[in-house]
């Protein structure tokens, strides 16, 4: 596993008492686990209750600029029956937001037909679709999910003869495209305060214009098309999100159109609590893949029919493009690891920049989300296409931010775009090692030491909290989405009482005890052979916690995302990882940074006997620092560099061998009296330092 650093929030009891008690006079029963997680993430009082009460009414739609150019030109269409298209993109808020407006011009009695590019097409308006649509008799265009950057594809609209009206909801540039009407919260003449909305969201916006809707009512129609796209393009849910994701999966959890119906059961969803992580990891990443592998057009009439049989066929084509995405993802993760182990200084690196050859460009994005969550690093995977350009998709952490290294390092780029945390990119022709060479250098200048993954944990959960009332309070919370995640909770110092293999061996489940309290958690995807604890093991988890049913009683429901020992020393992991692979990619060191990269005798001997009293070692670096951080006094300064240069000595005298394949370390029989501090590694770390050097290379890798 890669770097994160679990970031605890130490909550102010005392300030958590008092936003309770103001909360409390509008919401008696709110409990203060709640409170302590919504405190620990900086809310007032008033930023509580506006979270937690139901019913905020939605914004004005005429707040937003060009809205009643928008409603009149579109009027005009509709009355004087002139062909309409309306214009989307082929992710899960685009086909959403397509599949909104256009049903609801139809019911207006509008002559309207959807269009969405295919992934090859690429994003956006483009030349010859919009030749295609005049052609097709089209007089006026609105686009949903795209449009603000398409001054040129608009202005060959108008030579056409034909309007363009444009609802987007991505930054626009400068100058803003010679539309009818630009419709984006994001203008900087906007005074509206809808700046969270998703593409959806702002179609729907306008649906609520042309209706002359002042009460919302229009959810009762589009609930379910808003919520799951606004769900799926991961905007904060917050304010007029977290109105519409609310109303929407009330409705999709009482009576789901035929469409939304057949993919909940194609996701295994159907007759299970719907919550905005069913939308997320169920229904969003099948309507993406119909865009990414296949025709977006399919899962648009997946949610526009009504006939359930006809849904079902579709459901099943979507399903399909999805296990051919999960194929294309496997594919490219396992040609990412087979580049490690052929290049093992790639995982030293600051950051990871890899180039395939015909990797599905609709995947790469998710597989550096992947790489990202394992590495602990910022990723950009690029799939180079025939004629030798590149096709790349990045994903970052905390700290780092994409955009900014991407456009620093564009020399080699076509186009690029994205954000702090992710970005899209062009390589040119042959462009591929210079692109990377440049972000990576960039990122050593910019950064003395590389941001890590972080997680944030919202709360240590006590014995008292692990009840079934206080659990079902976190239900205020939902809906769950960006600005308002998941509750992540962490036990501390928990015995392993027990290890069982549940589900054909594929899962476990554990028996834990905290004190006087035993209770069980499931670790999902974690078999048996593979958990590296013991029975006795005290350790530290990120849990997940809800109220679930079996055989048809409540009972709590807890389930491990990660785990470590107790007694591992997180900074002294982090900082030494970084500092080693410093040391790795042969930077110079300060005499301070050498002095705590080079173990001393007594620490290398510590080393050695414990491998020794293992016989054979299997498992990770990381545990096996988490191990020996119990044989050190905390604060000795035994940190993870030094162990992982101890190994290096150790194996350079020949007292230990490592078996990469099967990643095991055994301790050979000794053959006499070895001097460690006579190991090249150690001494040319110590010459580093000031200390003397030494004569001999020695088998150290640096």
């Amino acid at each position: 596993m890669g770097l994160k650093r679990w970031i605890y929030v130490q909550p102010n009891l005392e300030a958590v008492e008092e936003m309770r008690r103001t909360i409390t006079e509008q919401i008696p029963d709110i409990s203060q686990l709640v409170v302590r997680i919504l405190q620990g993430r900086g809310c007032t009082a008033g930023e509580a209750l506006a979270l937690l009460q139901d019913g905020l009414p939605l914004p004005d739609p005429y707040q937003m600029v060009d809205m009643e150019k928008a409603v009149e030109r579109i009027r005009q269409g509709i009355e004087e029956e002139e062909r309409i298209a309306v214009y989307g993109d082929y992710d899960c808020d685009g086909v959403t937001a397509t599949a909104l407006l256009c049903g609801y011009l139809e019911s207006n009695g509008a002559d309207v037909m959807p269009y969405i590019p295919t992934r090859e097409d690429g994003y956006g308006l483009n030349k010859a679709a919009i030749r295609y649509l005049s052609d097709m008799g089209i007089t006026l265009l609105i686009t949903v999910d795209n449009g603000i950057s398409a001054a040129a594809e608009i202005d060959y609209a108008k030579e056409l003869g034909m309007d363009v009206v444009v609802t987007d909801h991505h930054q626009p540039p400068e100058e803003l495209p010679r539309a009818a009407a630009v419709v984006d919260p994001h203008r900087k003449d906007c005074p509206s305060q809808s700046h969270e909305l998703a593409g959806v969201g702002v179609a729907f916006q306008l649906a609520r214009a042309l209706e002359e809707d002042e009460t919302g009512e229009l959810l009762e129609y589009y609930g379910m098309l808003a919520a799951i796209g606004t769900v799926a393009d991961v905007v904060p849910l917050v304010k007029a999100n977290r109105t519409i994701v609310r109303r929407g999966l009330q409705q999709i959890g009482c009576e789901p159109s035929a469409g939304i119906a057949a993919l909940m059961e194609k996701a295994g969803l159907s007759g299970k609590p719907v919550t905005s992580a069913s939308i997320a990891y169920g229904l969003a990443p099948r309507i993406n893949a119909a865009g990414r592998i296949g025709d977006a057009g399919v899962a648009l009439q997946l949610l526009t029919t009504d006939d359930y049989d006809t849904a079902s066929a579709l459901a099943e084509q979507v399903e399909e493009a999805n296990r051919l995405r999960r194929e294309l993802e496997q594919k490219v993760m396992a040609d990412v690891i087979a580049m490690f182990q052929q290049t093992p200084s790639l995982l030293h690196q600051r950051a990871t920049l890899l180039e395939g050859e015909g990797w599905h460009h609709g995947v790469i994005g998710i597989a550096a989300s992947r790489l990202v969550e394992r590495s602990g690093k910022p990723c950009i995977l690029v799939s180079r296409e025939p004629d030798g350009t590149g096709r790349g998709s990045g994903r970052s952490v905390e700290g780092f931010s994409m955009i900014n290294a991407v456009a620093a390092c564009s020399q080699r780029l076509s186009r690029f775009g994205g954000h702090p945390m992710a970005a899209g990119m062009t390589v040119e022709q042959g462009g591929f090692e210079e692109f990377r060479n440049s972000f990576l250098e960039f990122a050593a200048q910019n950064y003395q030491e590389m941001p890590v993954l972080s997680v944030h944990v919202d709360a240590v959960l006590t014995q008292e909290d692990l009840n079934l009332e206080t659990i079902r309070s976190l239900s205020a919370l939902e809906p769950f989405g960006m600005g308002n995640e998941a509750p992540v909770f962490a036990v501390q110092e928990a015995v392993i009482g027990g290890v069982y293999p549940i589900s054909e061996g594929k899962h476990i489940r554990l028996r834990l005890q905290q004190g006087e309290t035993e209770y069980q958690a499931v670790y999902f995807g974690m078999t048996a052979e593979q958990f590296p604890f013991h029975p006795g093991d005290k350790v530290d988890a990120l849990v997940a916690v809800e109220v679930g049913q079996y055989n048809g009683q409540e009972r709590l429901s807890i389930k491990v995302r990660e785990m470590r020992l107790s007694q591992l020393d997180q900074e002294g992991w982090i900082s030494g990882q970084l500092l080693y692979e410093k040391l790795c990619r042969k930077e110079k060191i300060t005499p301070q940074e050498a002095e705590r990269a080079a173990p001393t005798r007594d620490e290398t001997a510590v080393v050695y006997r414990f491998l020794r009293e293992q016989n054979q070692w299997r498992g990770s670096e990381e545990l096996l620092y988490a191990r020996l951080c119990g044989r050190f006094q905390p604060g000795s300064g035994f940190q993870f560099c030094k162990m992982r240069v101890a190994l290096m000595a150790l194996l350079e005298l020949g007292l230990i061998q490592r078996d990469g394949r099967k990643k095991t370390i055994s301790v050979p029989a000794a053959s006499g009296k070895v001097d460690l501090m006579s190991a090249g590694v150690l001494q040319r770390i110590r010459s580093m330092a000031g200390g003397p050097a030494a004569a001999g290379q020695g088998n150290g890798g640096m």
